[in-house]
């Protein structure tokens, strides 16, 4: 079970670009559907288009969603935490010196 976790996790990180393309068209896919349902009823293509897109909700939060479930949002956290890490210390290289140097006077 964790292997396979692992497995996963991995294999998206490495593909991370064609599933973000593969998540966009999908989720284009249920919009586009939708709208085409709302034109067979009726609706102008650009209010079937705006309606579909009220009834589905935010698309990035469908995005974000899937991202989670991969376990992608918690590495993607962690990258941004540490670029902020980096670029804070690269600011206040004094207190980043006594960071490290006490950081490394406790680990005696």
């Amino acid at each position: 079970m964790l292997w396979a976790k692992m497995r996963s996790l991995c294999s998206s990180l490495w593909r991370r670009a064609d599933m973000e393309q593969e998540m966009a068209e999908e989720l284009q896919f249920h919009l586009e559907a939708r709208a085409d349902e709302l034109v067979a009823r009726g609706l102008s293509p650009h209010e079937a288009r705006r309606q579909a897109r009220i009834e589905f909700g935010s698309v990035e939060k469908y995005k974000e969603e899937s991202r989670q479930s991969l376990g992608l949002r918690l590495v993607d956290e962690l990258r941004a935490d540490l670029r902020y890490a980096f670029r804070t210390f690269g600011r206040n290289k004094g207190f980043a010196a006594a960071a490290i140097a006490t950081r490394m006077r406790r680990g005696r």
